[in-house]
């Protein structure tokens, strides 16, 4: 259960005062993530997150391709490392197999490079993208659809109006990494991910009131939610 986190060293302090459990590992610059000049080995982690709280940078996209290189089995893309893909197109056939792809409606269109003209075209869409590249896309919405290579669709419909305030995407990378780095297949991390994100959500808003809530209650609730998913419908 070893939580290690890379980032600029202007996020040192943060992350150690927020989440003293982690493993904190600086880039070579203060604002930005480099590998060049540290000694990072990618090859020994379980899954691999990349994109959330990161820039639409050339930094961004040089790490995203040395990552991308080593063909880990468990990687999640999120954010920007979506938006740097849209970019630069000739790497998307460079992805691991099976790679998550978590984008929320813009970033979707980004990276499909067109809009969609109604929902039906858009699921099509999502379908043949992640048939052509092989990959899974979470498409974030108030019915999130995660779509897989082998043309299955599963419609997650356990969100509620709390998971529309910023930072809440950041949070579902998170928890469908830790899903991935437990050994789940990568569809399913997706799909469990993403349902428990949602139902998170409910549990949280039967104590607060839906205007109140922020992304780091989810992190603080799951645990909970957990226990009554499991206490409900164990037997």
């Amino acid at each position: 259960g070893l939580l290690s986190f890379f980032v600029p060293r202007c996020g040192y302090h943060i992350l150690q005062s927020t989440t003293p459990e982690a493993i904190i590992q600086l880039s070579s610059e203060d604002d930005v993530i480099c590998l060049d000049g540290t000694d990072i080995d990618l090859k020994k982690y379980d899954a691999i997150s990349l994109g959330s709280g990161m820039k639409r940078t050339e930094n961004t996209y040089n790490i995203l391709k040395q990552v991308i290189d080593i063909q880990p089995s468990k990687l999640l893309l999120d954010a920007d490392a979506i938006n740097v893909l849209a970019d630069h197109r000739e790497l998307l056939p460079l992805l691991p197999k099976d790679t998550v792809l978590t984008p929320h409606p813009k970033e979707w269109r980004r990276l499909l490079g067109k809009d969609s003209k109604d929902s039906f075209e858009d699921l099509q869409n999502l379908l043949e993208f992640a048939d052509k590249y092989q990959v899974v896309v979470v498409h974030k919405d108030a019915i999130t659809k995660v779509v897989s290579p082998d043309g299955n669709c599963s419609f997650i419909a356990s969100g509620t109006p709390a998971l529309a305030t910023a930072g809440t995407g950041d949070v579902l990378a998170g928890i469908i990494t830790g899903y991935l780095a437990q050994g789940y297949s990568n569809s399913e991390a997706a799909i469990l991910g993403s349902f428990m994100h949602g139902y998170t959500s409910q549990i949280i808003t039967r104590e607060h009131h839906i205007n109140s809530v922020v992304a780091s209650d989810i992190p603080r609730y799951f645990g909970k939610a957990l226990k009554i998913l499991v206490d409900t419908y164990a037997n």
